[in-house]
C-alpha cells in the first residue's frame, strides 16, 4: 500500500516536466532519434537536444536512456 508521502512524491515527479517534455521522452522511449523527434512535432532538432538537456539537469541524470528509465520507473510516460 503507498502512502500519502510517496503519492505527493510521484505527484511532484510528473509536474517535473512540460507537456512537450513528456511528449519527447514517449518518443526517446519508443526508440525515435532526436531528429525523428523534431520531424514528428514539428520542431528543430536542436529544441529537442535542448529539451533533453533541461530534463537530464532537472533531474540530475547524465544521459538520455537514465533519463528515459527515470521516468518509466516513476510512470511519468
Amino acid at each position: 500500500m503507498m502512502n500519502i508521502e510517496n503519492t505527493d512524491q510521484i505527484k511532484e515527479e510528473q509536474k517535473l516536466f512540460s507537456k512537450r517534455e513528456v511528449e519527447i521522452l514517449q518518443l526517446m522511449a519508443e526508440g525515435c532519434t532526436s531528429k525523428m523527434i523534431a520531424e514528428k512535432l514539428f520542431i528543430s532538432e536542436h529544441t529537442v537536444i535542448a529539451h533533453r538537456k533541461n530534463m537530464q539537469q532537472k533531474t540530475g541524470l547524465s544521459n538520455a536512456i537514465a533519463l528515459v528509465y527515470f521516468a518509466a520507473k516513476n510512470d511519468i510516460i
